[in-house]
């Protein structure tokens, strides 16, 4: 497997501006707001309401990277983003290539038909989580918390974001996992689980490994058991 990471300096905007910010990835809206000084503390005294209020806006984050021969050279190409929060829409290279709308999952996308050798550029759209909560709970509302914003139930979203007894209003916006490009030739391991069996004097393992395969070559997994003190 190669990884190329995209973490790093990005520029963001609110979509309504004509300028773009230095932006940190992973990162988040108001994170980058406040070290743009474009936003005030939004902890100190009643500045919440203010910041609130820039989570009615759209941002847009984009960078560019370079990808090699060697990269471009793998079976499969993904773009892997591990956290995403929440309603965004990716796009590379021109080419609009998904969207999502949870922030609690990680999301995939086969890019190797898309990159380039040399600088490719991505666009990631992040729409306002309260315009379309507010949007929902219109459509059909439901009781909950005097102390959240309302429709809040809606979006897959840390629900703290939206109000608590404890906290503040501040549904955020942002990349805040990893974000990487992926190469991967013949498979891949997905998952590996380990069940131990326990008997007197004596623990076995069922040991299950999934893989995503991509040629029909043979292959093998290899698992190595060593004990606490060294011995295999």
């Amino acid at each position: 497997m190669i990884e190329k990471t995209l973490n790093g300096k990005w520029q963001m905007r609110q979509t309504t501006w004509d300028k773009w910010i230095e932006a940190d990835v992973p990162g988040d809206m108001y994170s980058d707001l406040l070290n743009a000084n474009l936003a005030e503390d939004p902890f100190y005294r009643e500045n919440e309401y203010d910041a609130l209020k820039l989570s009615y806006n759209d941002y847009e984050y984009r960078t560019s990277f370079e990808v090699d021969k060697c990269l471009l050279s793998n079976e499969k190409v993904f773009l892997c983003c591990n956290g995403l929060d929440t309603l965004a829409e990716i796009t590379l290279n021109g080419k609009k290539i998904g969207g999502t709308d949870n922030m609690h999952r990680m999301y995939e996308f086969d890019v190797k038909n898309i990159l380039i050798e040399g600088e490719n550029t991505i666009y990631i759209l992040f729409s306002s989580p309260v315009k379309y909560c507010e949007k929902k709970h219109a459509e059909e509302p439901v009781l909950e918390r005097d102390d959240s914003l309302e429709g809040s139930y809606y979006l897959r979203k840390a629900h703290c974001m939206f109000g608590w007894d404890w906290g503040p209003k501040l549904p955020n916006m942002g990349i805040w996992r990893d974000i990487s490009i992926k190469g991967y030739n013949i498979e891949r391991i997905e998952q590996v689980y380990i069940k131990q069996n326990h008997q007197k004097e004596k623990v076995s393992l069922d040991i299950r490994v999934n893989r995503e395969v991509w040629t029909e070559q043979d292959t093998q997994i290899k698992i190595d058991i060593e004990t606490p003190d060294g011995k295999k």
